[in-house]
């Protein structure tokens, strides 16, 4: 996988249960945020929620990942996750 020869790309760190729990927050605010509605910044919260959420799996997991393209990519090689869920959160990232 190209990402992990790239600077910031996927790295084994020390799992960080207080890393992550800041993560799932960020992403549990935004949510809450987004049931609002009628934002035209929605889709770009939404995906950041999602992001998150997924980025505070991975660093209590201890992966670190600074590019968003490679993080997406470990939704396809992390058991658990789907081809769907890669597809999902891509395009959200693309609107």
């Amino acid at each position: 996988m190209w990402c992990f020869q790239q600077k910031n790309g996927i790295e084994v760190v020390e799992p960080n249960d207080t890393l992550s729990e800041q993560y799932f927050k960020e992403a549990e605010e935004t949510l809450q945020e987004i049931k609002g509605g009628g934002s035209k910044w929605d889709v770009i919260m939404a995906y950041y929620a999602c992001y998150h959420a997924l980025y505070a799996i991975l660093i209590k997991a201890g992966i670190k990942c600074e590019i968003h393209d490679c993080t997406l990519e470990l939704l396809l090689v992390i058991k658990g996750f789907t081809p769907g869920d890669y597809s999902f959160l891509s395009n959200l990232k693309d609107q």
